[in-house]
């Protein structure tokens, strides 16, 4: 009997033994596929957080002038009554921006030959120029010009993308806690424009030799300063 209790207790031992050293190589196995996606939550978190933090509202208004032979000023009476519209506004033609100005109520445009037009506004547009346009043909809606849908979305913005990078520059740990980033994590990005320029954080931070790095880079549709919709890149990556 008391070789029998002896036996059992080694062969428990010896199972435990087995039991361990099995789960110490599963571990060795799965750690670094956890680590990985652990790694790659991460910077998916960052990159969302980012992109919220570059984010603000565009609301867009489209305009068309049923005047036959406008002159080349219009002045559109009670657009931002009937509209709703903030003075942060910039006004664009198919093309390019064209020249706008507010007067109260009115807003005026210089048409450049052109009839139909989007007036944008956010709040990271600048106030826009006020005061009045002499010759201005006054217009009324519905008897001179003409609004089309009014829309509102949360976009990209290249101002707010430019700023967290120099938040990035000016004060790292700021910007950390603002974007959650978790205690002994570190990050950096850089934007590139849709012509290729690729602007980068000016603060050099070592990377130490034993960490892995990883990286991700998106496209993102941005607004730029003019109020158009262009295509680039966010360069992210996070080590730590």
């Amino acid at each position: 009997m008391k070789r029998g209790k002896k036996g059992t207790h080694v062969g428990v031992i010896l199972s435990f033994v087995i039991f361990m050293t099995f789960i110490f190589f599963i571990y060795l196995i799965t750690e670094p596929a956890i680590k990985v996606k652990n790694q790659e939550n991460s910077i998916e978190y960052l990159i969302n957080n980012l992109i919220e933090n570059s984010s603000a509202n565009l609301t867009t208004v489209s305009i068309a002038i049923t005047q036959e032979n406008p002159q080349d000023c219009v002045r559109l009476s009670g657009f931002f009554s009937a509209t709703g519209l903030g003075n942060k506004t910039i006004v664009r033609n198919v093309s390019d921006v064209v020249q706008s100005q507010i007067d109260n109520q009115d807003l005026l445009i210089v048409r450049n030959s052109n009839t139909f037009f989007k007036v944008y506004e956010s709040p990271e547009f600048s106030a826009a120029e006020k005061g009045s346009i002499t010759p201005c043909q006054q217009l009324t809606q519905g008897n001179g010009y003409s609004l089309g849908l009014m829309k509102a979305s949360d976009n990209i913005f290249e101002s707010k993308v430019t700023g967290l990078i120099e938040n990035h520059s000016r004060d790292y740990d700021d910007l950390k806690r603002g974007l959650k980033i978790p205690q002994g994590g570190e990050f950096d990005f850089s934007f590139i424009y849709s012509n290729g320029t690729e602007i980068k954080t000016s603060q050099n931070k070592t990377i130490p030799n034993n960490v892995n790095i990883y990286a991700k880079k998106i496209p993102v549709v941005y607004i730029n300063n003019n109020a158009a919709q262009e295509a680039g890149f966010l360069n992210v990556k996070i080590w730590g």
